[in-house]
């Protein structure tokens, strides 16, 4: 059973590709349930735990797949929770616990709990996913693609099948675009 500090875990998500960088909590969910990194190891299952309450601007998560996201409640802390949670388990030495947090982590090896590093954890997260459909980078559309959705917002023009043109002269093109010259 996996047990994440949320927020703790997602202020190390610079060690992700870019692709997943802006993830939120229900998004974290949502990464863990296709990684199937919460299926392994016996119990399987994982707890994402936040701060307060949902802000009105964050998505739900359904807590479908063996990935619960929980709260820890208005004016309440996660660590405070997590611990508690730590404390109360039946089975602690088959808990990871997600934290880079001191508290946490202390609290978690009193408990014989394991405990990993959020980035080790993100790594893996990502390593795991490389094989996602759902989290993969999508292709690149063919020039025929691109010139359905022109014509479908209103754009006629057509899309060469050659290659892009080089830097200089897309710089070019959009300077003039916006009123600059080109010449320094």
């Amino acid at each position: 059973m996996l047990m994440l500090d949320a927020y703790n875990v997602l202020h190390c998500s610079y060690v992700l590709p870019d692709r997943y960088a802006m993830v939120d909590p229900a998004g974290l969910c949502e990464m863990i349930r296709s990684s199937g990194l919460s299926a392994r190891g016996g119990n399987g299952g994982a707890v994402v735990v936040c701060d307060g309450a949902p802000k009105p601007h964050e998505r739900s998560d359904d807590g479908g797949g063996g990935v619960d996201l929980v709260y820890a409640g208005p004016g309440r802390d996660a660590d405070t929770l997590l611990e508690q949670m730590i404390a109360r388990d039946t089975a602690p030495r088959q808990l990871i616990v997600v934290s880079n947090d001191r508290r946490i982590r202390r609290a978690a090896r009193r408990r014989r709990a394991g405990v990993l590093d959020s980035q080790v954890f993100l790594r893996r997260l990502a390593g795991s996913m490389r094989g996602s459909r759902r989290f993969a980078m999508p292709e690149k559309p063919t020039p025929s693609e691109t010139n359905a959705w022109l014509k479908e917002f209103g754009y006629d023009a057509e899309v060469p099948d050659k290659a892009e043109p080089d830097d200089d002269t897309q710089t070019r093109h959009w300077m003039r675009e916006f009123g600059f010259d080109d010449e320094p």
